[in-house]
């Protein structure tokens, strides 16, 4: 009986933990195509409502601004390079902006159990 107890423990503690952090992909650098980061931000299906938003280039602010009622936030005439987009309550993103294009973009951040993304569409 010991020894079934004890495979049973064993096999119990192999098992993945649901919501661990092991389960999150890495989003990688959002690459973005013009001057404009146009974005709204939502955690677990609900929109991040009147959340500070901060923009970094090499640990310097370079922008701030706040989500509204629907989570959105915007960036205008960014100048090309990496930065780093924090967004209070929900988590911190890699952007790179390489102006190449005059498309319009809008991006959506996001965490849904713990585990952060983005996503890029056209308009």
């Amino acid at each position: 009986m010991r020894l079934i107890l004890a495979a049973l423990a064993l096999t119990m503690s192999a098992l993945p933990v649901a919501g661990s952090s092991s389960q999150c992909q890495p989003g990688g650098v959002l690459k973005i195509a013009n001057d404009r980061l146009d974005a709204t931000a939502s955690k677990d299906g609900e929109a991040v409502v009147n959340s500070p938003v901060a923009l970094y280039s090499h640990d310097k602010p370079v922008g701030k601004s706040k989500t509204d009622q629907e989570g959105h936030f915007a960036f205008d005439h960014l100048a090309p390079g990496k930065y780093d987009l924090v967004i209070a309550g929900l988590g911190s993103f890699s952007v790179e902006v390489n102006p190449n294009s005059t498309q319009q973009m809008s991006y959506g951040f996001w965490s849904h159990k713990g585990c952060l993304g983005w996503t890029a569409n056209t308009n």
